[in-house]
């Protein structure tokens, strides 16, 4: 991972090591990615795969939450929720509240439990959980997908502090009953240094458009163009009184490099 301050790029091998073929087809073109969550980034890695130049920020560190999650948990729940833990990092903040009250995973197994992605999947694998149900992402075309499973009770989701509003909106929309239940919060830290020459910015959610809001440079990068992912995060940046913005269909990341090779065949 690149963050601000560490501009490294390399075009022969992928994050993880692997030898890749990587492609020309976005060389010359640098784009900052605004992160709202820590760990890798698949998008990071798709672009730098085709040629571009790929900064990330912020960097995030993620710690927990100090409120009492098991109390919230025993008021709020009952055998009929669904629990949905809609990023990986929620799962040990969760699982470690249980276990300071003496309950342990198993407790969890007399309810339906979804994850959203095989990332999140294998992280509740590594703590001896087995979702019943695994969404490939957060779009809504993929919950509309498992619509019944959602609508066979209430929904307790396990989220950060910020909450998933797109996710939030996609349930309210399709009238799915839901209560979102923070254990941790991101801290974000952006670089001093307005990041130089920046082509795009692409912003993956409402969430990433407040982290700019309220970075040091936030303001100055009003002026370049922007690519959202889907309507709602395309609605935060107008209300942020972006200049231009591009807009993917959904929220989608394998949307995003379509939508750039776009972009530089225009500006041609």
């Amino acid at each position: 991972m690149n963050n601000l301050g560490e501009l490294k790029h390399s075009r022969e091998t992928s994050s993880d090591g692997r030898d890749v073929t990587v492609s020309e087809s976005l060389q010359g073109i640098s784009v900052l990615i605004v992160r709202s969550r820590s760990g890798p980034s698949r998008l990071s890695k798709i672009l730098k795969e085709q040629g571009a130049i790929v900064l990330e920020a912020p960097s995030i560190e993620v710690e927990a939450i100090e409120e009492n999650i098991f109390d919230y948990y025993l008021q709020s729940i009952s055998y009929s929720y669904n629990i949905i833990f809609s990023c990986k990092e929620g799962i040990g903040f969760f699982l470690k509240a249980l276990a300071e009250n003496r309950k342990t995973p198993e407790r969890l197994r007399t309810h339906t439990l979804i994850a959203f992605g095989e990332d999140v999947s294998k992280t509740l694998n590594d703590f001896g959980l087995t979702p019943d149900h695994i969404l490939s992402g957060h779009c809504k075309e993929a919950i509309e997908q498992k619509l019944e499973i959602f609508s066979s009770g209430k929904n307790l989701v396990i989220t950060s502090e910020r909450g998933r509003p797109n996710l939030k909106t996609f349930f309210q929309e399709l009238k799915i009953e839901s209560e979102f239940l923070p254990c941790y919060r991101y801290v974000p830290r952006f670089q001093e240094t307005i990041p130089p020459n920046v082509h795009y910015v692409i912003v993956p959610s409402s969430s990433s458009v407040s982290l700019l809001k309220n970075c040091p440079w936030g303001e100055s990068m009003k002026d370049v163009p922007w690519i959202t992912l889907g309507p709602i995060t395309r609605k935060s940046a107008e209300d942020f009184q972006v200049k231009t913005i591009f807009t993917t269909a959904s929220d989608r990341l394998e949307e995003v490099l379509p939508l750039l090779l776009q972009l530089k065949d225009v500006s041609r």
